[in-house]
């Protein structure tokens, strides 16, 4: 958003481009300013896209997404899941379903809990170190 600032000096968060931050980019979303919401939109791009491969190579049946980019909420998701579609080369995609989480911070040990409590073998699997003979 500040390399943008620069290119596009009457863009409205360019007066102050130094102070842009997440917050100031929500209030422009929530606005709707074109430019702040063509960048935005370009993130659910680029999740969109990753999650496509994700899919296709590991037959991902949901996908819940945390963090600070889940504020920009349905216009945002829909678009990831748009992307998604349109990038997938597999028609199993359909089954798989992608959601805002509502868990926050306790989302990663949820589901680091959530691995164990399904398979507890990988409690006592040992892993293999590499051979460093060569």
């Amino acid at each position: 958003a500040r390399e943008l600032a620069k290119q596009h000096p009457d863009w409205g968060l360019a007066c102050n481009a130094q102070e842009i931050n997440l917050d100031t980019i929500e209030e422009a979303f929530q606005a709707e300013d074109p430019l702040t919401c063509e960048l935005v939109l370009k993130t659910a791009d680029y999740i969109g896209m990753a999650i496509s491969s994700m899919v296709g190579i590991l037959n991902i049946q949901k996908v819940v997404l945390e963090g600070d980019m889940t504020r920009f909420g349905a216009v945002w998701l829909d678009r990831i899941r748009a992307v998604m579609v349109n990038y997938s080369l597999d028609p199993t995609l359909d089954n798989t379903h992608v959601e805002i989480g509502q868990l926050g911070e306790d989302a990663i040990i949820l589901g680091a809990a959530a691995v164990f409590a399904n398979n507890y073998s990988y409690l006592f699997t040992r892993l293999k170190r590499p051979d460093r003979s060569n």
